[in-house]
């Protein structure tokens, strides 16, 4: 039986916070879709899969007052292994920002701001992220865990014509998923390698679509991402 945090997804082409974060709008952190998936896990946004938020779906009251979400780069996470000043750099960059933003929107849950957590998406992505938020924050969801999570760059291929990125990624999300009285939905320690693509957007790299090869696996032991 697949977990409370996974999620079925569709082909490449997607109508695809997830996340403060795999039906995935019940799972806890950031993810991806591919032909052969059947299945996303954890409490990362689930891909551009999931269902866009509802015409008649509300933003919490907490969103007006969230800050803004920040374009600068965190200072907490592993140097890049490109070189400064690159479209390469850039990219690495931007994925720092969206995994700082989706582990916010994580922490303030069930208040988490669908904005700021899709500052820097687009497309099927932002549509995504947003619904998600706004699902967990009507199931007043709650994490922790949450610094566990952690995405790492392995590769990007940039094409300057198009104004597009390819990126490859190890995600590493152990993130516990929570009801409001503490009740545990889903604690299970998930690894993915994932498929990312970014467009140039008003000079701004923003993630437009995230694919999972074959689908999360579970448990410590079958870590994907351990170098």
């Amino acid at each position: 039986m697949n977990s409370p945090r996974s999620v079925a997804f569709a082909a490449i082409a997607v109508v695809l916070l997830a996340s403060c974060s795999s039906d995935s709008g019940e799972s806890t952190t950031e993810p991806v879709a591919s032909s052969s998936t059947t299945a996303q896990a954890s409490t990362t946004p689930p891909p551009a899969t999931t269902e866009a938020p509802s015409a008649t779906s509300t933003t919490p009251s907490s969103t007006t007052t969230s800050p803004p979400a920040t374009t600068d780069a965190p200072t907490d996470t592993s140097p890049s292994l490109f070189e400064p000043g690159t479209p390469e750099f850039e990219v690495d960059e931007t994925i720092s920002i969206l995994e700082q933003q989706w582990k916010e929107c994580l922490r303030t849950l069930p208040n988490c701001d669908p904005l700021a957590a899709s500052a820097l998406r687009t497309g099927d992505d932002n549509a995504a992220v947003q619904g998600t938020a706004l699902r967990w924050n009507r199931e007043t969801y709650r994490t922790s865990n949450i610094d566990a999570l952690s995405y790492r760059v392995d590769q990007v291929v940039i094409d300057i014509a198009a104004g597009t990125a390819s990126v490859v990624l190890c995600v590493t999300d152990p993130v516990i998923l929570m009801e409001a009285d503490g009740t545990v939905v889903d604690d299970k320690f998930y690894t993915s390698i994932q498929d990312w693509e970014l467009e140039l957007v008003d000079g701004v790299w923003k993630s437009s679509n995230r694919t999972i090869r074959g689908e999360a696996v579970v448990g410590e032991e079958n870590d994907l991402c351990v170098a």
